[in-house]
């Protein structure tokens, strides 16, 4: 709207005098304020470049989706008790991928991976989400959805070089050419304080008395659950190995089986927090 000077309004208004010189019915010769049948209409975006305008906007924010989600960070659903107290089942945490660039794996992360023997699981998220809704029938989950590597997420107790034991129930790290250290891990509830053992609920193994020691290799990590007494982790092999392959199980994480590390949990509302 163009903004009116009171001045020049008064000026532009005729006077009694002229009135009768005003054509009462005079049509206006400006083309401009025309419109013809052929002429596009272009309010709010729809003339004949809306679509394919609003299809290339998609386009670019499915591309930022995806490049967020490959290389900086992708959410995560929590499934299972074996990092209670820190994250619980069903929690959404954002998983950061920057790992691979800057920082590396240290000890203490909390991280996304695939175990060493890993076995397949249907695929979830939105787009299984609407498949199922659109084809209510269908029995096959792995059909309808695809399948994915069933993940797991733990905390990392050793890196490269060190040496993890595990013994009387506490847990204690050497690094390569440095001191032994018993952690402290406040991490830990009650329960599980001093509990990490082989047999996970009566620590009376003989592996929990005589202890065991574990040299992490390069290029991989050494990881526990939180809640010990119920987590399947570098202790077992993850309990699959064997079962599935029917190799030596590996007790250690490959580093290129890590999808991420934890940094925020985003759900439920009450129990946000940083890593």
């Amino acid at each position: 709207m163009k903004a009116i000077d009171p001045q020049e309004s008064e000026s532009n208004i005729p006077s009694s005098e002229n009135l009768s010189r005003v054509p009462a019915a005079t049509p206006s010769t400006n083309s401009d304020f025309r419109p013809t049948k052929n002429s596009p209409k272009k309010e709010n975006g729809k003339g004949p470049g809306g679509f394919l305008s609003f299809l290339f906007e998609l386009g670019v924010i499915l591309l930022i989706v995806w490049v967020i989600r490959s290389f900086i960070a992708t959410p995560f659903q929590i499934e299972g008790s074996s990092m209670n107290d820190t994250l619980f089942n069903q929690d959404k945490i954002f998983v950061s991928r920057l790992f691979h660039y800057v920082g590396g794996i240290e000890r203490g992360d909390i991280i996304v991976f695939k175990p060493p023997y890993f076995k397949m699981i249907p695929k979830s998220g939105p787009l299984c989400y609407i498949k199922q809704k659109l084809f209510p029938q269908a029995q096959d989950m792995r059909t309808l959805c695809g399948e994915e590597p069933q993940q797991y997420v733990k905390r990392v107790i050793g890196v490269a070089g060190d040496t993890v034991e595990i013994k009387g129930g506490k847990v204690a790290v050497t690094p390569k050419d440095g001191k032994r250290v018993e952690l402290d891990e406040p991490y830990l509830n009650a329960e599980n304080r001093d509990h990490t053992c082989f047999d996970r609920l009566s620590c009376a193994a003989q592996k929990d008395h005589i202890g065991e020691k574990f040299v992490v290799p390069e290029g991989k990590v050494f990881v526990l659950g939180d809640n010990r007494t119920h987590s399947s982790d570098s202790r077992s092999a993850f309990e699959v190995g064997s079962a599935f392959h029917g190799e030596t199980p590996d007790p250690f994480v490959p580093l290129e089986n890590i999808t991420g590390t934890a940094k925020i949990i985003i759900w439920p509302l009450a129990r946000i927090e940083i890593f």
